[in-house]
């Protein structure tokens, strides 16, 4: 009587006939490459996130001072780039005044550049150094090779030295 009522044991279907992949030694090893490398991409996201939004903002003195860097007189080869290098150093510095001491200095041309500068009243030195500058852009189409290298490389050193001398005391 009590064999009749006993239900017969019915093995359990899963994992009776097969071992499933992930349960396996091979499937074991895969899931954790798998659950490491996203780990590792995670912590470098984060970490390029973290750098990203807490890194201190290059100031203006420095990123004008390596913007002039890149116009290395070295490199150039026609008149044509030392066009472009002195359009770059004018720019450069219409970029940096304006963003230092405000204005619209990037849209002016060269000579309301001079003349908005005297009249908002910048240092007559500062204003000298920027004429000399865009005299020698000016000029830089009659020169030959040579020449228009070392006067580069001495407005490149002139603003160089200008803009040093703008750098704001770190207490302002």
């Amino acid at each position: 009587m009590n064999d009749f009522y006993k239900i017969p044991e019915i093995p359990e279907v899963y994992g009776y006939l097969f071992t499933p992949f992930w349960q396996t030694l091979p499937g074991k090893i895969l899931t954790g490459i798998l659950i490491l490398t996203f780990l590792a991409v995670l912590l470098f996201s984060g970490f390029f996130i973290f750098i990203k939004f807490f890194k201190k903002p290059e100031p203006l003195w420095m990123r004008a001072l390596r913007m002039i860097h890149e116009c290395s007189p070295d490199e150039l080869k026609t008149k044509a780039a030392f066009k472009q290098a002195y359009f770059g150093l004018t720019g450069v510095v219409k970029w940096y005044f304006d963003e230092r001491f405000g204005g619209s200095l990037t849209q002016q041309t060269d000579e309301e550049l001079v003349s908005g500068m005297q009249k908002h009243g910048y240092e007559e030195l500062i204003v000298e150094d920027v004429k000399a500058l865009l005299d020698s852009s000016r000029s830089v189409k009659f020169a030959d090779k040579q020449g228009a290298r070392l006067q580069l490389e001495k407005d490149v050193a002139r603003i160089e030295s200008l803009i040093k001398r703008t750098i704001p005391s770190p207490g302002k």
